[in-house]
């Protein structure tokens, strides 16, 4: 999973939530001409341009490797319209952002690939001038940084000490990936704590018989990609 599939999972997702009537504003209107953008404002035509208010940025900001996976840094950039002369946009802004954290940490696997730490900062743009109101709610995510992969033809040159970790779970690693000697740190964490990930770590001698027994209902490894799949 790249960086670009993580934009376009996470705009789908919010797209669903904003638009399915589950938040509505903490004092009045539902959100229902929120708009979701990728990466930046569209271009802006005139001042009174509709489509430059009541919105979120989501943006790809800084990446790092950190224990062989990409930390990806996420901003959702908000703007509300509120004509109320007491200024209640910040909360309707505060609100707002609590929801998006909240779904997101909800939700889980976001594409079945990757997910929302709990770590995250909230700023405020205190320069913007009413009757707008302006925040940035910024995340963290982990994305499985690419591995060397081969075919089943290539198996065979490997002996039984190396480990094939053989699909997309948890956004832990790359479907068909082979490890040699051992495992990443974050892959053998992530086996110790579910099983179901375990079961899915094979000896690369095995993977031809795994990858049948995979597609075959109430085998070991049918049933423990079908847990993680969800």
């Amino acid at each position: 999973m790249t960086d670009l599939q993580l934009l376009n999972d996470i705009v789908e997702s919010l797209n669903e939530f904003v638009k399915s009537d589950a938040i509505t504003m903490k004092l009045g209107s539902e959100y229902k001409d929120l708009k979701v953008y990728p990466q930046d404002l569209p271009e802006k035509y005139d001042e009174d341009d509709e489509e430059l208010r009541n919105y979120v940025v989501v943006m790809i900001a800084d990446e790092d490797v950190v224990d062989d996976e990409w930390r990806v840094e996420v901003h959702f950039s908000i703007n509300i319209e509120d004509m109320d002369k007491d200024h209640s946009g910040w909360m309707n802004v505060m609100y707002l952002m609590n929801e998006i954290y909240m779904h997101f940490i909800k939700e889980g696997i976001v594409g079945k690939h990757t997910r929302m730490e709990r770590e995250a900062h909230k700023r405020f743009n205190q320069n913007v001038l009413y009757p707008y109101f302006e925040s940035d709610l910024i995340t963290f995510w982990r994305l499985p940084t690419p591995h060397e992969e081969f075919d089943e033809m290539e198996v065979s040159a490997f002996d039984d000490t190396e480990n094939l970790y053989r699909t997309n779970c948890s956004g832990v690693v790359t479907n068909g990936t082979i490890f040699k000697d051992k495992l990443p740190e974050h892959v053998e964490r992530k086996a110790a704590e579910n099983k179901n990930i375990a079961r899915l770590i094979i000896p690369v001698s095995d993977v031809v018989e795994a990858k049948k027994r995979l597609n075959v209902e109430g085998s070991v490894e049918h049933t423990a990609y079908k847990n993680i799949a969800g």
